[in-house]
């Protein structure tokens, strides 16, 4: 994959852009987009639009979707951990140690996690989590934590642009 086409698929990727908050990535798609095709426009949906008339009487439509799977702040605890909601389909077994981004007033960063395995009774360590025992721990206090991040606010996952193969790229989001 060529170096600029690797950059801005980078640039997409790490643009947030949970269900329901796609500002941002919708941000960059019109941007990305603009010089390359004859019209675009976003309807009230908040989907891109966009045509690039050819020189034939064939069509050709090409179909993607902007938004990622995420989560929704619903609780603050008094520890500080953000308790959420997922927007999207997830299999709890994956959230463990997962990197994310909370994008309140500013982004802040954090990690899932669970009740540490040392202080689960037995029964407790033989059941796979449910996403409710998630929570996220950004090492704030929540006197601090609620100064820039409130309920409602969306959560994305974090994780590298991994180039795996000459055609194989893989981030949290996407294998393309």
């Amino acid at each position: 994959m060529n170096k600029t086409r690797l950059a801005r698929l980078e640039k997409i990727c790490f643009a947030p852009g949970a269900p329901g908050f796609e500002d941002p990535i919708r941000a960059l798609v019109l941007k990305e987009l603009k010089s390359l095709v004859d019209t675009v426009e976003v309807d009230n949906m908040g989907n891109v639009l966009a045509m690039k008339k050819g020189g034939s009487r064939k069509k050709l439509m090409v179909a993607a979707h902007m938004d990622e799977l995420g989560f929704i702040v619903h609780h603050i605890d008094a520890h500080g951990f953000i308790r959420f909601h997922p927007l999207g389909g997830y299999d709890p077994k994956t959230l463990s140690a997962q990197r994310v981004l909370i994008h309140g007033k500013k982004e802040v960063k954090g990690v899932m996690g669970t009740k540490p395995v040392h202080k689960m009774s037995a029964a407790e360590r033989t059941k796979a989590p449910k996403i409710s025992d998630f929570f996220i721990d950004t090492g704030m206090s929540k006197k601090d934590l609620e100064k820039i991040v409130s309920v409602g606010d969306s959560v994305t996952r974090r994780g590298d642009l991994e180039v795996m193969a000459i055609v194989c790229v893989q981030k949290v989001s996407i294998i393309a």
